[in-house]
């Protein structure tokens, strides 16, 4: 019960639930317009109040059920009722007309309903359900009533196409539910690698640019930070042991760079040995604070001759007015941090003030 009351929202037409809610839409809007007009017919045209205001207590139904979806989201308990309403159509319009007008042929229209909307195990059980009403009512009005124009063959021939129909539509929706679970794998898998770095399996620097963008843009008062940070040295630990090694290197600063963050921070590959970190919801003095203890944790014995350390530079959105110019004064004090001797944390503030010191000093 919880499921059927918990709303489905929707991301994209990859969703398994796009299309679901597409054909529901359709059909409740078509139904509402369908219904009221065969309500109007019923009435005035053919004299026919029973089915009229069978009509129109359809229409009303759709209505509702309309409401339910595009309001409140409810996919899963639209989707049961809407089966359900459908059934309880046939069988009354069945009921109704006692065997006239081919009217058994609309219990064709359940089996495509119930497997699409509820799936290939709840939909072959519904459709069991409904079909044995729909046939116990179709051999009550031959055997029973005794219909002038239906026969044996008519139950017969009735009874073959629902048998057939379950087979061909179980078996449709099965391959259709799996072949939209392998697509939905393979989307996740792409969208992954868009924005993976293939080495540290950190987040590559296109993933970073979107992220700051789009978190600068929804700051609005709340500050955001960025830390860039730079492995000391590596050229040399390149140079002497070779490309693989560092990237063995590298592999290992990630993680445990990725161990360090905080949970809502973001962190990936900047390029070559550089790494950024963006701080949402963080002021420049805790962002240090946060750039200190990165710091102290990947300073790490790699093996017995290699140590690494980093340098990291500070900025905060406090003084800046585009995402780039926020990375340019993080940038600016990681420079820093490797002029004063590396293996350090430099803010931009404390760096902009050690570049006037620098002046001064030569004036």
């Amino acid at each position: 019960m919880k499921q059927l009351l918990r709303p489905t929202y929707i991301i994209g037409k990859l969703d398994p639930n796009f299309r679901r809610n597409q054909l529901l839409e359709v059909c409740l809007v078509i139904g509402v317009i369908a219904l009221l007009s065969l309500a109007a017919l019923n009435a005035f045209l053919f004299n026919d109040l029973d089915l009229a205001l069978m009509d129109a207590i359809g229409a009303g139904m759709a209505g509702g059920l309309l409401y339910l979806l595009k309001k409140r989201y409810l996919i899963e308990l639209v989707s049961w009722l809407f089966v359900v309403m459908i059934g309880l159509l046939i069988s009354t319009f069945l009921l109704l007309a006692a065997g006239n007008n081919n009217g058994y042929l609309w219990t064709a229209l359940f089996p495509p309903f119930a497997f699409f909307l509820l799936g290939k195990n709840k939909g072959l059980w519904v459709t069991v359900l409904f079909f044995s009403v729909f046939m116990f009512q179709l051999y009550t009005t031959i055997f029973i009533n005794k219909a002038p124009h239906l026969s044996l063959g008519a139950f017969l021939n009735t009874l073959e196409v629902f048998v057939i129909s379950l087979l061909l539509y179980r078996f449709y929706e099965k391959t259709r539910t799996e072949a939209n679970q392998l697509l939905h794998e393979q989307s996740v898998r792409l969208e992954k690698m868009a924005k993976t770095d293939k080495l540290t399996q950190l987040f590559n620097r296109q993933y970073l640019d979107s992220t700051l963008f789009s978190l600068y843009k929804e700051r609005r008062s709340l500050p955001i930070s960025v830390l860039l940070l730079d492995v000391d040295l590596f050229k040399a630990i390149n140079d002497e042991y070779g490309h693989l090694f560092g990237d063995e290197v590298l592999i290992k600063l990630a993680k445990r760079l990725a161990e360090s963050v905080r949970d809502y921070d973001v962190v990936g590959r900047w390029g070559g040995e550089e790494f950024l970190i963006i701080a949402p919801n963080t002021s420049q003095l805790d962002a240090l604070g946060l750039a200190e203890r990165i710091r102290r944790q990947l300073n790490m014995q790699v093996n017995e001759s290699v140590t690494t350390s980093v340098s990291i530079g500070v900025s905060s959105t406090d003084r800046v007015k585009s995402p780039e110019e926020l990375i340019s004064q993080a940038d600016r004090a990681l420079y820093q941090a490797k002029s004063n001797g590396r293996n350090q944390v430099r803010s931009f503030v404390s760096a902009v003030e050690s570049e006037h010191r620098k002046v001064n000093n030569t004036a």
